[in-house]
């Protein structure tokens, strides 16, 4: 949520660059302050030999989904049924824990859409993307639509963000998502 404001301030007209650089030393502090407790939170922190467990079972869990789609190229294995078959792929990795997620949307679309559903996926995004970026344009030079500008700039920043986070963990099913679809239909609507 702050980088999204952040984002959306930075690029907005009405903000002196006197205040971008206090929220640029604010949120640099901030975050300054907050790593090394952070750091000292996660349980599987890398030990001296340089092993990483989070990493290493996100990875396994990315070539157990890679195998799915192998198997499953069309319509992957089914919604919600990553975990019990994960159980199954990865045995071919050899993997004595078994892991609940893949860790990132991406993979878990893959996975248990298959292509299909990974192409449908994508395709969504990149059209939200694309009217959202074609109001941003159109908006940009005309300071009537400042408003409409900057809301949508906030939706695409979120929508950046959104993206970010696709990477690390699974998000296709939360709400989140869901309000930056409706937010750029609606904007598009507003727009049109």
């Amino acid at each position: 949520l702050c980088l999204v404001i952040f984002i959306t301030l930075w690029e907005s007209k009405r903000v002196s660059k006197i205040m971008k650089i206090t929220m640029i030393s604010v949120i640099a502090a901030g975050m300054l302050a907050l790593i090394p407790y952070q750091l000292s939170k996660r349980s599987d922190q890398a030990s001296l030999s340089g092993s990483d467990d989070s990493m290493q079972m996100r990875l396994k869990a990315w070539k157990a989904a890679c195998i799915m789609v192998y198997h499953y190229p069309l319509f992957g294995v089914g919604d919600g049924n990553f975990s019990s078959n994960y159980k199954i792929y990865g045995e071919f990795l050899r993997r004595d824990k078994p892991t609940i997620e893949t860790h990132n949307t991406v993979m878990h679309v893959a996975a248990e859409s298959g292509l299909t559903g990974l192409i449908s996926f994508l395709i969504i995004l990149w059209v939200c993307w694309r009217d959202l970026s074609l109001i941003i344009k159109k908006c940009k030079s005309n300071i009537e639509y400042e408003d409409m500008w900057l809301i949508t700039k906030a939706v695409r920043n979120s929508m950046m963000v959104y993206l970010w986070c696709t990477i690390f963990s699974v998000k296709e099913y939360e709400w989140f998502f869901y309000f930056i679809l409706a937010f750029s239909v609606a904007l598009r609507g507003i727009y049109q």
